[in-house]
């Protein structure tokens, strides 16, 4: 940016400084005309000091709409309340993103309001659209850090219902494994009046309950992780694995 002002306001002295120099001189015996000469390089400056004001224009515009998008499209995903657990990690993770980088979209701030301030300096033509932006700009950093505050909130009511329900489940599993163990135990097959198809038939069944119970485990242990509480592995389940191997 600062080579852009530098650039702008050089070009523009230049220009400044050929207008005054003389446009016909007399040396000796020949009337020199640079009329011609002027005139080009008066030309040449306002061609160039217009590239680098189109240049920041762009730039600018480019800039702004980038952070627009930014503070809108994040304000609407971190106030949407999550559905699912996750959801609520997705959510989280975005929270603790944006707000370990509010000091570096603050400092994006005042410079666009710079850039915009040299392009009025220098009468250059900005849409509506991007003037009408650039004048929301303020109200709507404002505006989105509000935001983060009430999601936050919003976000740790949910973290905690998240959490109890699934220590509801946890404790709901603990008692379907204990009832399996018990069940099998009384209900066998242990004695010779069943027959080996039926055992096998039994054993089958209980050993594939005994898979869908591990990976509801699993997933059980791996979402509780997430609040830092540990599921210790199931002794009734691990029982069940050895008499029935």
């Amino acid at each position: 940016m600062l080579v852009q002002i530098w650039g702008s306001y050089s070009y523009t002295e230049v220009a400044n400084n050929v207008q005054k120099e003389e446009t016909v001189l007399n040396i000796q015996f020949v009337l020199l005309d640079c009329s011609h000469l002027k005139f080009s390089l008066v030309q040449h400056c306002n061609e160039w000091q217009n590239k680098f004001t189109t240049l920041l224009k762009e730039m600018a515009a480019g800039r702004l709409l980038e952070l627009h998008t930014y503070l809108k499209e994040n304000a609407e995903k971190i106030s949407r309340p999550p559905q699912t657990l996750e959801e609520l990690g997705v959510s989280l993770q975005l929270m603790d993103t944006l707000q370990h980088d509010l000091p570096n979209v603050e400092s994006q701030i005042p410079p666009i309001h710079e850039q915009f301030t040299i392009l009025e300096k220098y009468e250059v033509p900005v849409p509506d659209d991007v003037l009408e932006m650039l004048d929301s700009l303020n109200g709507e950093w404002v505006a989105f850090q509000q935001t983060l505050m009430e999601s936050e909130q919003m976000l740790k009511k949910h973290k905690e219902k998240f959490k109890t329900g699934l220590i509801h489940s946890a404790d709901d599993f603990k008692k379907k494994a204990h009832n399996l163990l018990e069940d099998f135990s009384f209900k066998g097959p242990f004695t010779s009046s069943v027959g080996y198809v039926v055992a096998l038939e039994q054993i089958a069944q209980l050993r594939a309950m005994l898979m869908a119970m591990r990976e509801e485990e699993n997933t059980l242990r791996s979402n509780l992780g997430i609040f830092k509480i540990e599921q210790p592995a199931s002794k009734d389940l691990q029982n069940l694995e050895k008499v029935s191997c």
